[in-house]
């Protein structure tokens, strides 16, 4: 999982949406550059803080592969990526996994 702390630094209760993205590091085949995997909205008084904890699954790390039929996710590395946007990240954190998974869809 991911945890990441959001701190509201003004003076009016706000919220903020927190999205988790994936990002295969040297991948095999053509992938999206960042794919979205999940996201939170999260409540925050005006000068406070609150934490968000989001699950990253080995299957998040996966593509559909066409000539197999199945979903896989290659052995290497994947890099996390935490903001309020694809455009505005935040926070990063690189995965690796050690050997290839296919995923019986």
């Amino acid at each position: 999982s991911v945890s990441v702390k959001v701190s509201n630094t003004g003076r009016v209760d706000g919220k903020e949406i927190v999205q988790l993205y994936v990002s295969a590091l040297n991948p095999k085949v053509e992938r999206c550059v960042k794919d979205l995997k999940g996201f939170a909205k999260v409540a925050v008084p005006a000068g406070k803080s609150a934490n968000v904890e989001l699950a990253v699954t080995p299957r998040d790390l996966a593509y559909y592969d066409v000539l197999s039929h199945r979903s896989r996710a290659d052995k290497g590395e994947y890099e996390i990526l935490v903001g309020a946007s694809s455009a505005d990240i935040r926070g990063k954190a690189v995965v690796k996994l050690e050997s290839d998974l296919v995923f019986e869809d």
